[in-house]
């Protein structure tokens, strides 16, 4: 039986995180990005060198092809080039041109004030609460998967 407290928490939860999703994604369209162009051009401007379209993939939990839309994008732009991996001849690395450094840098940097701007508004007592009750339903919802995987062989 569902505990009504703990579904009310989740539908919360829910409600709080559409919410956030759609200021960045508002944010971004001020910028004439989307929200996924915004978090991709942050994890290639954040992992310089390390950055494949699996990578992003994996942790954007997009397709490749939304992701390759994003990349040709940019690409056309001049902010990224794609080069040939030294390890994986299969694969390439995603690597900002300086134009796209300094793109990245200045809309980055923006946002980051942004946000700061927003924590700021929290006692550290409420970011800190905040940052372990994250982490803490992060990885209880990752056990919670696993042990139902488990349990029923898998993923359906």
């Amino acid at each position: 039986m569902l505990n009504n407290d703990i579904l009310q928490n989740i539908k919360n939860y829910y409600d709080v995180y559409w919410g956030i999703n759609s200021i960045y994604e508002n944010w971004a369209k001020h910028h004439d990005l989307t929200i996924n162009s915004l978090f991709t051009l942050y994890l290639i401007y954040e992992n310089p060198g390390h950055c494949t379209l699996s990578f992003l993939c994996e942790k954007l939990l997009f397709p490749k092809q939304t992701i390759n839309t994003i990349l040709d994008s940019f690409e056309e732009k001049g902010y990224l080039v794609r080069e040939t991996s030294a390890k994986d001849k299969r694969s390439k690395n995603i690597l900002l041109t300086k134009a796209g450094g300094q793109y990245a840098a200045s809309l980055l940097t923006e946002l980051l004030n942004f946000e700061q701007e927003a924590f700021l508004q929290m006692s550290s007592a409420e970011r800190e609460g905040m940052m372990n009750g994250n982490f803490a339903f992060y990885h209880n919802l990752k056990e919670a998967l696993e042990k139902s995987e488990k349990q029923s062989g898998g993923i359906r």
